[in-house]
């Protein structure tokens, strides 16, 4: 299999999780976290435990979902190193653990750039390469607290 997925938040978490399974199955994996030295850490780690020779089937790239710029960086180095994307994996994503009223707005922006804005800049930026080609999948990972409230959640990082 020569096909190739970017998973988002994937420093730790599900998209650390759904990045070894992918691997596992064959897939070229990106991985992609705001810090480079969580997913290089993760990059290495994940080497280790599959003990695969997965040199050249997985790479760390630093991309902060909420930004054009470091997205379009993600998608451009992707494409120079697998030539193609047939699955993205928007899962980034933070929650910040407390009541709405003590949320600021800057808080309020900074979940909203990444929870959703990144899904659609990632979604945007790889639908130019995906569209009209066969056998492309893009997976939007959501969490429970979307069909069930929890108290406080309105600082937690998630990925």
């Amino acid at each position: 299999m020569n096909q190739t997925a970017i998973v988002t938040g994937s420093s730790r978490g599900i998209g650390r999780e759904t990045a070894i399974i992918l691997l596992k199955r064959g897939y070229n994996v990106v991985l992609c976290s705001r810090n480079q030295k969580d997913i290089n850490s993760t990059v290495r780690e994940i080497k280790e435990m599959t003990n695969m020779n997965a040199d050249d089937k997985i790479v760390g790239i630093k991309c902060d979902v909420s930004s054009c710029l470091e997205v379009e960086h993600l998608i451009k180095c992707t494409l120079e190193r697998f030539k193609s994307i047939h699955v993205l994996v928007n899962n980034a994503g933070i929650v910040h653990v407390k009541k709405l009223i003590d949320t600021s707005e800057a808080e309020w922006d900074r979940t909203i750039n990444i929870n959703l804005k990144g899904t659609f800049l990632c979604t945007r930026a790889a639908l130019s390469i995906m569209i009209g080609k066969r056998s492309r999948v893009i997976i939007n990972v959501s969490s429970g607290a979307g069909k069930t409230g929890f108290p406080n959640i309105s600082k937690l990082e998630i990925c």
